[in-house]
């Protein structure tokens, strides 16, 4: 019995997605194995090899890390055949000195762990992807794109209030698709998935009709009704400088609308903390956000961000207690408004969610 074809996702954002966008591809032809949510630690790849059966002919697994050594570790259990780097982000920087050099090393051992003669997937529009030791790979390298011409990449993006529509360009097809999910991010995801999945052979149709189908994982940028024709932008699974921006622009895309960003802190940026709180509120001036509402002791940074780029300080709040925001929430969110929750996973910003669903039941 041949092997099953291992696929190991990491990167400082879009792991989740780009897993289950594959798995959804994949699993039209293969029985495959894929990372059960999040739990993408060491301790979990242990039991997915121990879960892999003769039946299984892929695994889409995430390889996730918060320190040095640990995706080289995940390699040794099971070695990829195929691997991609979603991006190199400000993730769990804190636990690098503030260095992305020294960050970039840590997701590089997905190269040095590989297969030799593997699949390698990187993203052309990272520009921090310059720190990867690319030209040690001695296998096939695919890059994706949605900014430029690439071995994979995306045209035409249109999008809507239940999803994005663009033109995938692969090496041998164009061809127009459907994704469930906003934000110009999901293109990139979208794109990783493609890259394997034409690269297995899997036809277009294949591809089209597994992306049209993928199951999007919760408090990712879900689109929620709320009381008084409000509508709120779950996102509210992590947050890194690269994803909060991301959803600023989700946010941002909403016409016609008061937009609001309840933002919490982003943990784990050790020594550039304060300045990447402060750029979040650079950008949400920048965007044109109505109000912006912080919370957390490293997210008054936003605020000063804001203030300092001549925000209206009117609009700008933050808080340190759950309790006292949620009041103040009750009774100033503007009908018809759109408004992002966002935060660390640890914030527990998805109280704050289920706050404003249960005022609109009362309602």
């Amino acid at each position: 019995m041949p092997k099953p074809i291992i696929i190991a996702i990491t990167g400082s954002a879009g792991k989740s997605t780009t897993k289950e966008m594959l798995a959804a591809i994949l699993s039209r032809r293969l029985t495959i194995l894929k990372t059960n949510g999040n739990l993408n630690d060491v301790y979990h790849t242990h039991l997915y090899r121990k879960q892999l059966t003769r039946r299984h002919l892929a695994a889409v697994l995430e390889y996730g890390m918060s320190g040095p050594g640990q995706i080289a570790a995940h390699c040794r259990i099971l070695q990829p055949d195929i691997s991609i780097i979603t991006n190199v982000g400000s993730a769990h920087i804190g636990k690098f000195g503030g260095s992305i050099v020294r960050l970039a090393n840590a997701k590089s051992e997905i190269i040095a762990g590989m297969k030799k003669s593997g699949l390698l997937v990187i993203n052309a529009d990272d520009p921090n992807t310059r720190y990867l030791p690319i030209s040690t790979h001695q296998g096939p390298l695919y890059r994706v794109s949605q900014q430029k011409k690439a071995d994979i990449y995306a045209t035409d993006l249109s999008l809507t209030k239940t999803g994005s529509y663009f033109t995938a360009h692969t090496k041998s097809h164009a061809f127009r698709l459907f994704i469930p999910v906003i934000a110009k991010h999901n293109i990139h995801n979208a794109l990783f998935a493609i890259a394997v999945a034409d690269y297995l052979g899997f036809t277009k149709d294949d591809i089209r009709i597994g992306l049209a189908n993928f199951q999007r994982l919760p408090h990712r940028l879900t689109i929620l009704a709320s009381q008084g024709g409000r509508i709120l932008i779950d996102d509210t699974y992590s947050a890194n400088p690269h994803a909060v921006r991301a959803a600023i622009d989700v946010l941002a895309s909403f016409p016609n609308r008061p937009k609001i960003a309840i933002l919490g802190s982003m943990l784990s940026l050790g020594i550039l903390s304060t300045k990447a709180h402060q750029t979040i509120g650079t950008y949400l001036d920048e965007r044109q956000i109505d109000q912006i509402i912080t919370f957390g002791e490293e997210a008054k940074a936003i605020a000063i961000g804001a203030l300092a780029k001549g925000f209206p300080k009117d609009r700008v709040h933050a808080f340190l207690q759950r309790k006292v925001m949620h009041a103040y929430l009750a009774n100033h969110l503007p009908k018809k408004a759109v408004i992002l929750i966002k935060g660390s996973h640890a914030m527990h910003m998805v109280d704050t969610v289920r706050f404003l669903q249960q005022k609109r039941r009362e309602s």
